[in-house]
């Protein structure tokens, strides 16, 4: 069964789809200071870093991990990423099975530690015109309310990304 290896491959193709579409969310809209006289207006905020944009979408995802793990399974059983995957599930409790085995790989892939070390990895990997390609999509996603809309929003970028990526 490819289950032990699903989740692994889950995160890595995930992380190019999701580093590339969070790139410049957060502090694109700073607030404008209303009113003030004083000749030294405050500083806004510094935009958010890819990385930090990156860890607050994983973030959310771990927030989310009951809707946001199976929907993800499904995405990958209905693309058929990884080759095979589709098989598997079709298999008597096949995607049960996967759903499990990912969720026992979320629980340490969504730690903070893990978290950061897999944006740092695919941050040093991520062409910057990827990451200029789906700011206004991931913008969108971070600011969905609730973890269904979230979910709607993130995976269907996810596809799309694996749709656009070389094959390996």
């Amino acid at each position: 069964m490819h289950g032990a290896t699903m989740p692994r491959t889950i995160l890595s193709s995930l992380l190019l789809a999701l580093v590339a579409g969070v790139a410049a969310c957060g502090g694109a809209d700073a607030p404008a200071s209303a009113g003030t006289t004083t000749a030294t207006q405050p500083e806004p905020e510094p935009a958010a870093t890819p990385r930090d944009t990156c860890v607050a979408t994983f973030e959310r995802q771990r927030e989310c991990t009951d809707i946001y793990l199976p929907a993800l399974v499904d995405a990958r059983i209905a693309n058929d990423v990884p080759a095979g995957i589709a098989a598997e599930a079709a298999e008597p409790g096949g995607r049960d099975a996967l759903v499990a085995t990912a969720q026992a790989e979320w629980a340490n892939d969504s730690t903070d530690a893990s978290i950061s070390a897999t944006c740092d990895g695919v941050l040093a990997e991520m062409p910057p015109e990827h990451v200029e390609a789906m700011v206004g999509q991931a913008s969108q996603c971070l600011a969905a309310e609730g973890c269904q809309a979230f979910v709607d929003c993130v995976i269907p970028m996810t596809v799309a990304m694996w749709q656009s990526a070389p094959a390996h």
